[in-house]
């Protein structure tokens, strides 16, 4: 396997591109797509709620990687403040963590990717008040059917609380599994240069 010191003048986001077409592949990896968000409340009563929870990353635009979601959502209000997102693939022996900041994307991009999704899960994501109190599951169903009913043969329109989040990477770290725990990692830091432009500066880290 290549060693991260011979990455360190590479772009960490082809690099990225790279590991998730290599896990893709793979037939022991399921969703090799997914990847764990972890976000924060704003400070309150000096006290920070922390969440952690399984997203699919659906694409990666320029240097943004881009997922879907209620904003109405516990995570969808979290993620306004800075965010981390994990890939783990346990059958390669990698990890990539990231660190940065999200936006929303275009109401346009959101309505086009909307067209493309299964119509249950285009069913499902419209009567959903995603992290909201359930009073039962009865309740679900029933508004399910009811919404079922409804669209019978008509064009789910796409809800305007959900839509797609732009992930702007300002820390990539990339980690190999090695023997005795001597694992290898690549960090990249992402800075402004005298043009004002964006680069990467790396940094090996112990294990």
């Amino acid at each position: 396997m290549e060693s991260l010191s011979a990455l360190k003048n590479k772009n960490p986001i082809q690099i990225l591109k790279k590991w998730l077409k290599e896990a893709e592949k793979l037939e022991e990896i399921d969703h090799a797509n997914a990847m764990v968000l972890s976000s924060c409340s704003k400070q309150t009563n000096h006290q920070v709620r922390l969440s952690s929870r399984v997203v699919l990353l659906k694409e990666i635009k320029k240097e943004e990687l881009i997922f879907y979601t209620n904003y109405n959502s516990l995570k969808g209000q979290q993620i306004q403040n800075p965010v981390a997102l994990n890939f783990y693939w346990s059958a390669l022996g990698r990890q990539v963590r990231l660190e940065g900041r999200t936006k929303k994307i275009s109401r346009k991009s959101s309505i086009r990717y909307w067209k493309t999704r299964p119509y249950e899960s285009k069913l499902s994501q419209y009567i959903s008040k995603q992290s909201s109190i359930l009073k039962n599951r009865k309740s679900l169903e029933q508004q399910w059917q009811e919404a079922k009913k409804k669209f019978q043969k008509k064009i789910i329109p796409c809800p305007t609380h959900w839509g797609g989040v732009a992930f702007s990477p300002q820390r990539i770290e990339f980690w190999v599994e090695k023997p005795h725990r001597l694992h290898d990692r690549l960090l990249f830091i992402k800075s402004k240069s005298k043009t004002a432009k964006r680069i990467w500066k790396t940094q090996l880290l112990y294990p």
